[in-house]
């Protein structure tokens, strides 16, 4: 089993599931999280407005898999440490505004001056869920299987 899964996490395909993943954080922050009231006063909150950390992690995933491409031994490892982080961090955004909407909504109405009733989920949530999940499996990808990628054996920092 583990030696399927090394040698479907070589280099690019790690890359790619670390590229998806930061894609899927940045798509969820423009989309739709929750959308509260109803008729023409309703207001939907995006993943950027629920939490400004989403797509900040996006873009850190974004540049963090090109770095981990040039990187090698430990500052890859530390670079996919950061990714996990960030991706644990988005994982918990995504999970409070799931379990609890109305909570996880309260200080982006506050500042919008809006309130509501009603809360529903939109497709964004679960983006950034997805997304989170996809960056911290390549992140542990990283971790675990790029010690015996091809520049190993060279020399290098």
């Amino acid at each position: 089993m583990i030696g399927h899964l090394a040698h479907f996490f070589q280099r690019r395909n790690t890359i790619l599931v670390l590229q998806a993943g930061a894609v899927l954080l940045l798509i969820s922050s423009v989309l739709t999280w929750v959308s509260v009231g109803g008729g023409q006063s309703a207001v939907s909150l995006s993943g950027a407005e629920m939490t400004t950390l989403v797509r900040t992690i996006g873009v850190i995933g974004v540049i963090g898999g090109v770095l981990i491409t040039m990187a090698r031994r430990w500052v890859r490892g530390a670079l996919a440490a950061v990714l996990l982080g960030g991706g644990l961090i988005a994982l918990a955004a995504a999970v409070v505004a799931m379990l609890d909407p109305a909570q996880a909504a309260a200080p982006a109405l506050s500042r919008l001056g809006a309130d509501g009733d009603v809360h529903t989920l939109g497709v964004g949530l679960w983006a950034g869920l997805a997304g989170s999940v996809v960056l911290i499996s390549g992140a542990l990808a990283v971790l675990l299987f790029s010690p015996g990628w091809d520049d190993e054996s060279e020399g290098g920092a």
